[in-house]
């Protein structure tokens, strides 16, 4: 492992430590299953193989990346599809999973506040030109306010998401 990957391998660990990653070889997608992770080099595990089996449990080790953990298994469930699996591990809290079902919109607000998330200057409040800042100041506000409207736990992903690290999720 040269030292640009291992640099990468820790970053990608760091973005894991505190929420959900979706991995992105395993992500649900062209028939794979999906596999996803919390807690940076060793933390919990959620993986559905796309007949509707799910496993959870526990991984240590990612090193060099979550395809090199040692998993142990602490629970699993068959179900009769990827979506119905998919459908109960959103029921159960990890709503971050509900990308993957199929004809899933996503409310207004909610497609709102994932564009300004994407789209916001985080580091608006440094400009040196004045109509950067306003702009960036009326965004924000913008934000705060869809975090208000969307559903919390909803709100809180698309920020984890979106927002670099040491930007507080807003109070509601």
């Amino acid at each position: 492992m040269t030292k640009e990957e291992f640099d990468a391998w820790k970053k990608w660990c760091k973005s894991s430590r505190r929420k959900w990653i979706i991995d992105p070889i395993h992500n649900g997608r062209n028939g794979k299953d999906v596999l996803a992770h919390i807690g940076g080099d060793s933390g919990k595990y959620v993986s559905i193989d796309p007949s509707g089996f799910m496993m959870l449990g526990s991984y240590t080790d990612a090193t060099p990346h979550i395809g090199e953990a040692l998993f142990k298994e602490e629970g699993r469930k068959h179900y009769s599809n990827f979506f119905e699996a998919v459908e109960k591990a959103v029921a159960a809290g990890l709503g971050f999973l509900e990308e993957l079902l199929p004809g899933k919109e996503m409310p207004q607000e909610e497609k709102d506040l994932e564009r300004c998330l994407k789209n916001h200057d985080w580091w608006y409040v440094m400009s040196d030109d004045h109509r950067s800042w306003q702009y960036g100041a009326a965004n924000l506000d913008r934000i705060e306010n869809l975090c208000r409207v969307v559903q919390k736990e909803v709100a809180q992903r698309l920020w984890d998401k979106h927002a670099p690290e040491g930007f507080p999720f807003p109070a509601r």
